[in-house]
């Protein structure tokens, strides 16, 4: 699954959709594996060790390639599609492989609906590359995933890099069926939340059109920036092709 050759991979996906959910133990089990403590020391040392010593340590210890291990297995269960478990890449968005971490995203995103829930709790998590994640397997599944709506708009306060973005394009892949919630969210105390929710509905045009009544009582909203943004989101769905908004 992690050949450079593209004919390879195919051959390993196609082949993996023939062996099915039997081969996710094995999988699984892949998942759990790390390259042993002594790994650092050996190829620190390697260099200075007799051939024979090092053919020795490494038939006895395994080759050290637990992470492309991981990967692998990580992508096979990517290729499961909607048979894919949750639980066991929902763990692996922990991996410190941010390669591995983020192919678990892109196979919980595959999941599709089923997935929702598990990264709605990973939207909180206290490892920001953890909820980055959540935020672009969320918008991976698009419409399927409104209930995450309401965790995603909480992002849009959060100070690690790029998270409240990804919220937002999350948010707009969802699109309409997020609009309560985000209709809802023009009056959250907080300012960058607030905000963050007249972006949206600005970015989706006429298909925000019954959130305009919402958005004009906040034309008044006590801090600048989300005025700015709120004058902006009623233009934005009046030349959509909603009908005039009036702003002034």
């Amino acid at each position: 699954m992690n050949s450079p050759d593209p004919n390879v991979r195919s051959n390993a996906t196609a082949a993996l959709r023939v062996v099915g959910t039997n081969g996710i133990p094995s999988l699984l089990k892949t998942l759990k594996r790390h390259d042993p403590i002594l790994k650092r020391p050996f190829l620190l040392l390697a260099p200075k060790l007799p051939i024979w010593f090092r053919r020795s340590f490494i038939r006895v210890f395994k080759p050290f390639d637990a992470t492309g291990d991981r990967l692998a297995a990580v992508n096979a269960l990517a290729a499961l599609g909607t048979n894919a478990p949750v639980p066991p890449l929902l763990k692996a968005l922990h991996d410190p492989e941010r390669q591995i971490a983020a192919q678990a995203a892109t196979a919980l995103g595959n999941v599709g609906e089923p997935a929702v829930l598990s990264l709605i709790g990973a939207l909180n998590d206290r490892d920001g590359y953890v909820r980055s994640m959540a935020c672009y397997a969320l918008s991976t599944i698009g419409s399927h995933a409104s209930e995450a709506a309401p965790a995603l708009i909480q992002r849009f306060a959060d100070s690690y890099v790029n998270i409240p973005a990804l919220a937002t394009y999350a948010l707009g892949r969802i699109g309409r069926p997020a609009l309560p919630a985000l209709v809802e969210a023009l009056t959250d105390e907080n300012e960058q939340v607030r905000g963050g929710a007249a972006k949206v509905l600005g970015n989706m045009g006429a298909a925000a059109k019954a959130s305009v009544p919402a958005l004009k009582e906040r034309l008044q909203d006590n801090d600048e920036s989300v005025r700015a943004t709120v004058k902006e989101a009623l233009t934005n769905i009046e030349q959509s092709g909603a009908s005039p908004i009036g702003v002034k």
